[in-house]
């Protein structure tokens, strides 16, 4: 068997830089449909939000009274209670805190003061470890864009992760969080519509419950202003979350559904040396625009500056066959840049525009006895 080994080849890239000047516009607003969906709210201890339009309150004292899965000295059975899109899974001898006639007594974790002015009421008192398939709460019929807010803590002095998990088999979410014996307000973003789950670890703590909210994502329209462009695609990157969402887009028009109360950087992909002005780029939502939408969102279409970059590539064998030879620019995942397959002439020279300040590594295809040695990354700067 001949052992094939791969030769690195050396390839000579040089970059040109080229200025564009930028192009100042201004835009008419469109309108788009508020959201008719309110803010649900699952609080253990039936502490109710008095604004019903704007909030769903979906546990009352009387729901509680007519459970049949708690005792009247607030002791939980085995099994699950399901409140709409909400269910509890609980083990025999957990505890239910709450202002109804079912309640085990008093706790100072019950009547816990939030940071943002709630104040519990009651709790659900997992009276050993939680896990995925014990002491857990899931959500069904979320949509992608929803803010899940979990307030919770530990009844003792442990300190466990709290995770939030997408339960679909199409996609992949799981983000987590540390918790401790302090009520805290955890918020999740979900990327995908479908059914999560909330649990802890079963490392160490009782995790104790006080209330779950789901805010709905906000329906956010406006209009793309500026020059006249095609094939674009304009997306809305959350950084804090780790979140891209793309918007629908008709004419110079976008609708997109984002999560309420984040900050947002609108993106410009497949139109290069344009992008958004500085000035309408930063879009930030709040969870009153949940219910009322954001409308009339002006995102300015401007020529950035981009840098020319030219080379060759060197370093094949005469007799090697690159017939099938493709060189791509892979931009780095967190620019949001596009990525560039570099047209190759019969020498096998390149011209291609970039934007600055974005890193881009070459990638090889169709000559997999070959390998980039020198130039594998490019970055350039206007």
């Amino acid at each position: 068997m001949r052992k094939t080994t791969k030769r690195r080849l050396s390839s000579l890239l040089c970059a040109v830089l080229m200025l564009v000047t930028s192009i100042d516009v201004t835009a008419f607003a469109a309108e788009s449909k508020a959201s008719k969906r309110r803010i649900d709210v699952w609080d253990i201890g039936t502490v109710q939000e008095a604004d019903t339009d704007k909030y769903n309150n979906h546990i009352t004292a009387a729901d509680w009274e007519n459970c049949d899965n708690v005792s009247k000295d607030g002791k939980f059975v085995a099994g699950e209670t399901t409140f709409g899109d909400l269910t509890i899974n609980h083990n025999a001898n957990d505890r239910l805190f709450s202002a109804s006639g079912k309640n085990y007594g008093s706790n100072a974790l019950a009547t816990t003061a939030y940071d943002d002015g709630y104040t519990a009421g009651g709790m659900y008192y997992c009276n050993g470890t939680g896990g995925e398939t014990r002491r857990n709460v899931t959500i069904n019929n979320v949509i992608a864009g929803d803010k899940i807010v979990v307030y919770m803590a530990s009844s003792n002095a442990a300190t466990g992760t709290l995770v939030f998990k997408y339960l679909g088999q199409d996609n992949e979410q799981v983000e987590k969080a540390s918790f401790t014996n302090k009520g805290t307000k955890y918020e999740f973003v979900a990327k995908y519509s479908g059914s999560y789950k909330v649990y802890t670890d079963a490392a160490a703590g009782k995790p104790i419950y006080n209330r779950i909210v789901r805010i709905p994502g906000v329906a956010v329209s406006g209009t793309i202003d500026g020059a006249q462009l095609s094939g674009y695609k304009v997306m809305f990157k959350d950084e804090a979350n780790g979140i891209t969402y793309d918007a629908d887009i008709k004419g110079n028009t976008f609708t997109a559904t984002l999560a309420a109360g984040c900050d947002y950087t609108a993106v410009l992909s497949g139109a290069a040396g344009y992008g958004f002005s500085v000035d309408t780029k930063n879009v930030t939502t709040s969870v009153d625009e949940a219910l009322t939408g954001k409308t009339g969102v002006t995102l300015k279409v401007e020529e950035k500056k981009v840098y020319t970059y030219t080379g060759k590539v060197t370093g094949f064998a005469a007799d090697y066959d690159t017939s099938g030879l493709s060189v791509k620019l892979v931009a780095d995942p967190s620019s949001l840049a596009d990525d560039v397959v570099l047209k190759l002439d019969d020498n096998k020279a390149f011209k291609a525009t970039l934007e600055p300040d974005v890193k881009y590594t070459v990638e090889l295809s169709g000559v997999n006895d070959y390998e980039v040695a020198d130039g594998k990354e490019v970055t350039g700067q206007t």
